[in-house]
């Protein structure tokens, strides 16, 4: 959508831009895209971890845990109603992993995956934000 000049262009008018935005090269969209979709598969081996360490002799397919936490993620972000897509995505978890797990397994894996995740993401801003550059104030 960025690649295109006259949706780039268009963006930056309805986010009022204070420079013109330009088009994104095709290669950084691309970068992107491969970075993007690497980490919905490291997200859904880490959810196929937890739900091994949660219920050991859990028959959950890689393959599947990778979807369902996709699914889960994509539609909790296009939830607007629900904040970080609390609810939704359990709710699409719980409906992909109830065959493989039953459903009280499940609803484990996925309260399990929001716990840790949450305490993961506030951990990482923990140990960032005190990093952060803080730019210099120009004197004139």
């Amino acid at each position: 959508m960025l690649v295109w000049r006259p949706t780039a262009l268009w963006l930056g008018r309805v986010v009022n831009a204070l420079a013109p935005w330009s088009h994104s090269p095709c290669s950084a969209v691309f970068a992107g895209t491969i970075l993007t979709v690497l980490s919905w598969g490291t997200y859904g081996a880490a959810l196929w971890m937890l739900a091994r360490g949660v219920l050991p002799n859990a028959p959950l397919p890689l393959t599947t845990a990778i979807g369902a936490f996709t699914l889960g993620y994509i539609l909790g972000l296009l939830a607007l109603f629900a904040p970080g897509g609390v609810g939704v995505r359990e709710l699409v978890l719980v409906g992909l992993l109830a065959p493989f797990l039953g459903s009280g397994g499940a609803v484990a894996v996925s309260v399990a995956s929001r716990v840790l995740l949450t305490l993961t993401e506030a951990a990482a801003a923990l140990l960032t934000l005190p990093l952060r550059h803080r730019p210099q104030e120009s004197v004139q």
